[in-house]
């Protein structure tokens, strides 16, 4: 199977960054193809959209706008464009990714894994 594990930052230390490395490592060790999706790569290959990154300056701007002071739009209707139009541009880049690197979606939910918790803690051991 192929499966994309997504965040707005992976390959660095945070908290998310780990689990995601380690549920690549065990989906990888049972045979599974496993894609990074992000908006910052850290310090590992991932398929990046710049839309996703929390830090990206247009991201930023709105942040400012929505919670400190509508400055950099006429209006709230000029704003709400420009949102839309980044979403727009973030949609495409997902597009892109399915297009290119995936023949599937999966979520990896524990009550649709096809797995006993026996078989997927003797997994986590092996990676251990």
């Amino acid at each position: 199977m192929n499966i994309a594990l997504s965040h707005f930052r992976i390959g660095e230390t945070d908290g998310v960054s780990l689990e995601m490395e380690k549920w690549k490592l065990i989906l990888e060790k049972l045979g599974h193809k496993v894609y990074y999706l992000a908006g910052s790569p850290g310090n590992t290959d991932a398929y990046i959209i710049p839309e996703l990154h929390y830090k990206e300056v247009e991201n930023l701007k709105f942040i400012e706008n929505a919670f400190v002071k509508l400055e950099d739009y006429k209006d709230e209707n000029e704003f709400k464009a420009a949102i839309e139009a980044y979403t727009e541009r973030a949609e495409k880049h997902l597009e892109e990714f399915l297009q290119t690197f995936m023949k599937q979606l999966v979520e990896l939910k524990e009550e649709n894994y096809n797995m006993s918790a026996e078989e997927l803690n003797r997994v986590i051991e092996d990676v251990k």
